[in-house]
């Protein structure tokens, strides 16, 4: 498991606090949190390069695997070993599958109906996902959360950086978290109501 040692560089350049940290870098409170905990599963190259230019360090400064060198020829005797171990079960294992397999059809059968019942629809769950990963604010049923791909088919165009000109010239509201920014479906339809077309682009409203 990867070993996260932001805190402790951190500290050795007198940011004590993860308040310090989001200062120093210009980040959002709860990026800086999560960074100074280690509490996170993935972290995006443009954090690492701007923690790595702040710092002035390699990524092995504050990421380390523990890493285990192996015996290859262990490896192999073992491999060895569990092939003629195998080998000798193959009889009864056969058997025994053939004798579970009908138990295991009913099984499957009965986990599928379960599932079906449990599951909950396919917009509700992507919605989910979204506020989970990004960590935003739950939204109210008929509104949800739309990234960068999502807001530039509903404006009609095609370029990333265009829909940075609607957030920065023209004042679509957006959240912002780390490096990608989300906006409300609700925001975006008030957006396309009030805003004169000028022939640009063709809004859809959903």
């Amino acid at each position: 498991m990867i070993k996260i040692k932001i805190a402790e560089l951190a500290g050795k350049h007198g940011l004590k606090t993860a308040y310090a940290l989001q200062k120093a870098l210009d980040m959002p409170p709860t990026m800086a949190s999560r960074l100074f905990k280690g509490d996170f599963d993935k972290i995006g190259i443009g954090t690492i390069e701007k923690l790595c230019q702040y710092f002035g360090c390699q990524p092995d400064a504050f990421l380390e695997y523990p890493f285990a060198p192996v015996n290859h020829t262990q490896a192999s005797n073992t491999q060895i070993s569990n092939d003629v171990e195998r080998a000798t079960q193959s009889g009864n294992t056969k058997l025994r599958n053939n004798t579970q397999a009908s138990n295991t059809q009913s099984n499957k059968t009965h986990a599928a109906s379960d599932n079906n019942k449990k599951s909950l629809p396919s917009a509700v769950k992507k919605k989910a996902k979204i506020e989970k990963v990004a960590n935003l604010p739950e939204l109210p049923d008929g509104d949800k959360w739309l990234k960068t791909k999502d807001i530039a088919a509903q404006l009609g165009i095609t370029a990333h950086s265009t829909v940075r000109d609607f957030y920065n010239k023209q004042g679509l509201a957006h959240t912002r978290v780390g490096m990608v920014s989300y906006v409300k479906q609700s925001d975006l339809n008030a957006f396309l109501a009030n805003r004169k077309t000028r022939g640009k682009f063709k809004p859809q409203l959903v």
